[in-house]
């Protein structure tokens, strides 16, 4: 039997859905997650965006003030990706 081949992670289209989480992602921000998603195992791919979203609200709850909050999210999340965590993920 053949196997079925996955389709890849679908981001959202738009930044709606991470809206509705607080987190105001920019189009480049959604490009840089999607090129650390795993385009063969859909589950990880989920478990590497919830962790994504983990790091930018856990850096928001640290910002002294509340314009700054966004900009520490979307530091820490995609350096996050960058340095590679999202590779210590099982």
């Amino acid at each position: 039997m053949i196997a079925a081949k996955q389709q890849p992670i679908a981001l959202p289209a738009n930044s709606h859905v991470f809206h509705m989480l607080g987190i105001q992602v920019t189009n480049r921000d959604l490009a840089h997650l999607h090129k650390h998603l795993p385009s063969d195992d859909q589950l990880h791919g989920a478990v590497i965006v919830c962790e994504y979203v983990k790091h930018w609200r856990k850096a928001m709850t640290s910002a002294v003030n509340r314009d700054n909050a966004q900009s520490l999210g979307r530091y820490a999340a995609n350096r996050w990706l960058t340095m590679g965590g999202h590779n210590s993920i099982s």
